[in-house]
């Protein structure tokens, strides 16, 4: 068995290095959010740390299973924070609720449709980052 060269673990190293350097700045901003009493700084931070690298270019991907067990989790505090009051709510002013998302989806689409027709943005991106949840695709 021969040991790998350092050109060949080189990648390795880096996407190492950039995850570490990712978790540290966010534990940090969330920290500094938390002592400075930002609401939902356990969120900010990572969110602004994350932004940050991603602007500056760094090359970092979650795995596909990471990003649905992320998800999953998610889904699952959620699902667990629902309770009867939340509940009678959506049952009384469900309607009203339907019409606010209904209205978001609507002034969302008619937003990407004039940003892709004035050119001001190419199509998808216009498309897509205008439209709730989209900007990822």
């Amino acid at each position: 068995m021969t040991s790998a060269s350092p050109a060949s673990s080189r990648p390795l190293v880096q996407r190492a290095a950039l995850w570490a350097g990712l978790v540290l700045a966010s534990g940090a901003l969330a920290a500094l959010f938390q002592f400075a009493g930002f609401p939902a700084a356990l969120l900010l931070g990572p969110m602004l740390a994350a932004i940050t690298f991603g602007v500056r270019g760094a090359p970092i991907r979650v795995p596909k299973v990471g990003f649905q067990a992320a998800q999953a989790t998610i889904g699952c505090l959620v699902a667990h924070a629902v309770n009867a009051s939340i509940v009678a709510t959506l049952l009384e002013d469900g309607l009203l609720i339907l019409a606010v998302v209904g209205v978001t989806v609507v002034a969302s689409a008619m937003t990407g449709w004039i940003l892709t027709r004035i050119r001001l943005l190419p199509g998808t991106t216009a498309a897509w980052g205008s439209s709730p949840g989209g900007a990822s695709a």
